[in-house]
């Protein structure tokens, strides 16, 4: 089984300590309970990069996890600020594997990325508050659509 991270990119310090211990708990139940093996992380900051790091966290105590990277462009196209970031380094380093959308960063690429995401996923670990219409909000709806087991930690 396989799951998915999915969820907004700016996350205030106040968002992150009330999600840190509920993602944390979701991540380990769904390797125990829903026998899951394999994570997809997006590359975005924010709900991507949590869940990233945790699983990364959670390799060191399960060998059997995979943690796959599909990022929406080159590494070479990341910004310097994100691609200096320990926690980034972190993820990038103890990926199994990592694809590349396309070579350069655009809306659409970031779309396909997030449409590949839920293509891989059996099950969507997501962070979609509020009334969002942009890129989190289409990339859940598709997973719906498409049947995905949904925790939406909002």
């Amino acid at each position: 089984m396989t799951a998915c991270f999915i969820g907004h990119y700016m996350i205030t310090k106040r968002e992150y300590l009330a999600l840190e211990s509920r993602l944390k708990e979701t991540i380990h139940s769904l390797i125990l309970h829903n026998k899951v093996d394999s994570f997809i992380y997006g590359g975005n900051c924010g709900f991507d990069t949590m869940g990233g790091s945790f699983v990364v966290d959670f390799k060191e105590k399960y060998d059997r996890i995979r943690l796959i990277s599909v990022l929406p462009c080159s590494i070479r196209e990341v910004q310097s600020d994100v691609l200096s970031n320990p926690i980034y380094k972190k993820i990038m380093d103890n990926s199994d594997e990592i694809s590349c959308i396309s070579k350069r960063y655009s809306l659409h690429s970031a779309k396909r990325r997030n449409i590949r995401l839920v293509e891989m996923s059996d099950i969507c670990v997501a962070y979609l508050s509020g009334e969002d219409s942009g890129l989190t909000a289409q990339a859940v709806s598709y997973a719906e659509e498409r049947g995905l087991t949904l925790f939406n930690l909002a």
